[in-house]
């Protein structure tokens, strides 16, 4: 049995193959979903952006980026 912190929350919570507690486990299921969403119809876009426009906190939005569950494109020659 292994204790982790919530990557969200902070709390300790016994390990259960998610870097999230059981509580915040849904949180970041919605917000990934209105990020993949919004990366949809606008693929060129920066995390601070990607955070104004879906309301997704920034340091959630960049655990996604280190997680690989995410890649944000740049946008080259503008």
């Amino acid at each position: 049995m292994s204790v982790h912190n919530c990557k969200r929350c902070g709390k300790l919570f016994t390990f259960n193959g998610h870097s999230v507690c059981s509580h915040c486990v849904e949180k970041d299921r919605a917000d990934f979903e209105l990020i993949q969403d919004y990366l949809l119809t606008h693929p060129y876009v920066s995390a601070l952006e990607l955070s104004l426009e879906t309301g997704v906190e920034p340091a959630v939005i960049t655990r996604f980026q280190r997680e690989g569950r995410i890649s944000l494109r740049l946008q080259v020659g503008v």
